[in-house]
């Protein structure tokens, strides 16, 4: 049986960036994760010192890593990427071992 799949991405995001632009853009780019094949929900955190966390659930590895390698080319993420320091981003999927 296959594990579902945390897809955690921690970040920071461009000097300058509007905080409440890059919600509203994550919430944009939501639209186009719900249609995305084994999507389960989605997580977004802002930590006391402004690193930002996107936490991903999927139904299996194959889902997430289709996704991570597709996302960022679909026009309703652009605005949500294009706000996002890239080389601060760390991306990393884990096995869900239990959940409740």
């Amino acid at each position: 049986m296959q594990s579902r799949i945390l897809e955690s991405v921690t970040f920071s995001l461009l000097p300058g960036t509007d905080e409440a632009a890059f919600v509203r853009a994550a919430n944009d780019a939501s639209t186009a994760l719900k249609a995305m094949s084994g999507f389960i929900g989605r997580r977004l955190g802002k930590a006391e010192d402004g690193n930002w966390i996107d936490v991903c659930e999927w139904a299996d590895e194959a889902s997430a890593k289709k996704a991570a390698e597709t996302f960022h080319t679909i026009p309703a993420a652009q605005p949500f990427c294009s706000m996002i320091d890239m080389a601060s981003a760390r991306m990393a999927h884990h096995a869900i071992a239990h959940s409740s």
